[in-house]
């Protein structure tokens, strides 16, 4: 009995034949009837998995063959034993060699910290094992790689960025590796293909993260780094980046700052928004020039020092003047809190108005404030104030309620509320007159703007 086929080698998940020759000791052809058992009998090693089928085969001419079929899908030496009542035959045993099955993208894998996260400026690697279907070692003898990087989310001021092709080399027995660099932070997606099909678990979320912050690269914004209202909050803005312009996305940076004159030194606050970026602000107590000091670990950031201008706040305006009450009393509004010019409850109108305002109010006058925004004034005897007429204030006496502003001067015209009664003319006389009768009218029950009664 003897063994024929070419059965030295295999591929993967292909099936390997070969055939038994049953002859006597003359030679002589047996024909094997697989009902009558001769021990025939054909064990495979190597392998748990698989095993080996025996199939009676006919053919013409040479009906004593048996045909032997088995299938591999681990790759490597496999020892095949035919006996025949515990008796092996002739070539037996015989070794076969199984190789990998062709290249299957969806079988290979990639490795390494490249294809999570990669740090600006440094180089990022990963590796990949190419595989058959079978996960048997593939060699591809290197067969190209396709490695691109693509920013899948921008960060908000991030330029756009063409696709990167990762550097890839072929090492040996179907092993890669692969490198690449990025200077931008943003999320990346990675793309490892053979043929256009990715491989497993491709494509790779990869996230880039920003450097430590750079202080020659951090922006500062914002009024207050140039001017200041005495009293009055003045803030300015902080964003931070790396050394690659990347902008900061996390906080807790420590700054060093100062709001100096030849006076005092105060030390500004900041509110750490805890996404790179900050708001510094402080309150000026005195007009004067002020040098702003920004320093991030010992050194000044852009512009620093700031020469800040600290100056008063713009006076209240007084935005209106009408008539109220009737018509005896006078209104005016101002825009913002006053200090009510330090005075309290009802004063004579000199207080508040120049002379040539006060002849007009009428003799006795008075002045009291409502509230910090409202001026009442109460009409004196004989006054001829009219609509349109100008109220002159009287400088160095009012300015806002923290007495931080200048103080308010100026004019205001005196103008009509249309909530209050229109200005009505009523002239009576009789209706019938005879020759040489005088004739009488009566104005009366004419009034003035806000219902004041006219002197005849």
């Amino acid at each position: 009995m003897t063994l024929g086929g070419d059965y030295t080698t295999v591929t993967a998940g292909v099936a390997g034949l070969f055939l038994i020759d049953i002859r006597d000791v003359y030679s002589n052809i047996v024909v094997y009837d697989p009902r009558i058992d001769i021990g025939l009998r054909a064990d495979l090693s190597g392998s748990v998995n698989d095993s080996i089928r025996l199939i009676e085969h006919y053919m013409e001419g040479n009906p004593g063959l048996v045909e032997g079929v088995y299938v591999l899908t681990q790759s490597g030496v496999y020892t095949i034993q035919v006996t025949i009542a515990a008796a092996p035959v002739s070539g037996s045993p015989f070794d076969i060699v199984v190789v990998p099955a062709p290249l299957e993208a969806e079988s290979c894998y990639a490795s390494g910290p490249g294809l999570a996260v990669a740090i600006p400026g440094s180089p990022a690697e990963f590796d990949l094992q190419a595989l058959d279907t079978y996960g048997n070692v593939a060699d591809t003898k290197g067969a190209n790689l396709g490695a691109v990087l693509e920013i899948a989310a921008y960060v908000t001021d991030a330029a756009f960025v063409m696709p990167m092709v990762a550097a890839v080399r072929y090492l040996d027995s179907g092993q890669y590796s692969g490198q690449y660099m990025v200077t931008r932070s943003a999320e990346y997606t990675l793309s490892l293909t053979f043929g256009g099909v990715h491989v497993q678990q491709s494509p790779f979320h990869v996230v880039v993260q920003p450097l430590d912050v750079e202080p020659r690269n951090v922006d500062l914004t914002g009024l207050g780094l140039r001017k200041a209202r005495v009293g009055e909050i003045a803030s300015f803005d902080i964003a931070t980046r790396d050394r690659f312009g990347n902008l900061i996305t996390r906080g807790e940076t420590v700054f060093n700052m100062s709001l100096a004159n030849e006076q005092s030194v105060l030390t500004p606050s900041i509110y750490d928004r805890d996404d790179g970026s900050y708001q510094g602000f402080y309150i000026p107590r005195l007009p004067a020039l002020y040098n702003l000091t920004i320093l991030l670990r010992g050194l000044h950031l852009k512009g620093s020092p700031f020469t800040v201008e600290g100056s008063l706040s713009l006076p209240p305006i007084c935005l209106e003047a009408n008539f109220v009450s009737g018509g005896s009393v006078i209104r005016l509004v101002f825009d913002l809190p006053t200090d009510r010019g330090g005075q309290a409850g009802r004063l004579p109108c000199g207080v508040y108005f120049d002379n040539t305002t006060v002849a007009l109010l009428g003799s006795g006058c008075e002045a009291s404030w409502r509230n910090s925004f409202e001026l009442l004034v109460s009409l004196g005897a004989g006054a001829v104030v009219m609509v349109g007429d100008d109220l002159s204030l009287r400088s160095g006496l009012v300015r806002n309620k923290r007495r931080t502003s200048y103080f308010t001067f100026g004019v205001i015209r005196l103008g009509f509320n249309p909530d209050e009664m229109q200005p009505f003319v009523s002239i009576n006389g009789p209706s019938e007159l005879g020759g040489c009768d005088d004739l009488t009218l009566s104005a009366k029950q004419t009034n003035s703007s806000g219902g004041r009664p006219l002197k005849f």
